[in-house]
């Protein structure tokens, strides 16, 4: 029995962990902005480093066989990316092929406890389980897991030359739909009564035809980088945007790596009206998914942070 050809470890799972730094923000709190404060990449290069290592350590391995080490590596990668679905995977495969049953058995079940679809009968090393009942059992789960339901139908499509559409916001008084992009920073829109069932149903449409224009860009608004999420507040007239800089964002400089914030715009000329920013401690920081609470408080995720908490902002305005 042999390993498989290739080591599939390319796709993240974004981690749902709170901001670490407990962030959240007030309706009318003024911008405090930084400009001052230099960067600290050195934690973040080090977990970079080191995350890079177990890479190319499970990879190796992968290729001389040696089933050992390999699981070795990936558990390390599991232990700095826990919700990594295929980490999680590989290392089924991993204990299966060592005869490490049991630990097969724990790591499938934490996958489908996660709600995660797999069909474990298209992989060739898991021979050894499949005596199991409990194999049976957790395949069965898992495959139905991935089926698809309901019904859906296409309203629009982002055109191709928006590359790596990430975010998504309706503004319900006006009819725009707004799009955040990571490779270029953009934040797109879509006029009033240009969504309809009809429209995009073509795939290949191009970026004109698509009836998307620019809202907001790195070259229009300072500090707009990639953009992780866009939530519109229809009350105050605020568009919000997390942005941060990731490797996929064509601009990203090494510099700015960890560093990320919350941008309020106006939500009718997409002009800046505040910063908020998560401030240097060393660590790497991302700010993702946001929701909003009643009082207007903004809450944000932060995918890089292993854990933390955020507080509700029923104080004085500010930023906590």
């Amino acid at each position: 029995m042999t390993l498989p050809g290739r080591l599939m470890l390319t796709r993240a799972l974004a981690a749902t962990a709170i901001v670490a730094s407990s962030l959240t923000i007030q309706p009318g709190a003024t911008a405090q902005l930084r400009e001052d404060v230099a960067p600290e990449p050195i934690a973040a290069a080090a977990s970079s480093a080191d995350f890079a290592r177990q890479m190319i350590e499970a990879r190796e391995a992968l290729e001389a066989q040696d089933r050992p080490r390999w699981a070795a590596a990936l558990e390390k990668l599991h232990a700095m990316r826990p919700f990594n679905a295929d980490f999680m995977r590989q290392l089924v495969i991993a204990y299966a092929t060592l005869g490490e049953t049991s630990r097969a058995f724990n790591m499938m079940l934490r996958m489908q406890q996660q709600g995660l679809a797999e069909d474990w009968d298209s992989i060739d090393e898991l021979e050894p389980l499949r005596e199991y009942p409990l194999y049976e059992h957790l395949n069965t789960l898992m495959t139905e897991a991935g089926k698809p339901f309901g019904r859906a139908r296409q309203m629009t499509a982002v055109g191709r030359d928006y590359p790596m559409p990430e975010a998504l916001a309706f503004d319900s008084n006006t009819g725009r739909l707004f799009v955040g992009t990571v490779h270029d920073g953009y934040v797109l829109v879509r006029r009033t009564g240009m969504l309809s069932a009809d429209a995009g149903q073509a795939s290949n449409e191009s970026a004109t035809d698509s009836g998307f224009s620019v809202f907001a860009s790195p070259d229009t608004v300072p500090g707009l980088k990639a953009v992780i999420d866009v939530l519109v507040d229809e009350q105050r007239g605020h568009l919000w945007v997390a942005t941060g800089s990731t490797s996929q964002y064509r601009a990203a400089r090494a510099a700015d790596f960890g560093r990320t914030s919350l941008l309020k715009l106006d939500l009718e000329s997409g002009e800046k009206l505040g910063e908020y920013r998560v401030l240097a401690d060393g660590k790497p920081h991302l700010l993702g998914a946001m929701t909003q609470a009643r009082d207007g408080t903004i809450y944000a995720t932060d995918s890089l942070a292993r854990f933390g908490a955020a507080r509700a902002g029923n104080a004085e305005p500010g930023w906590h």
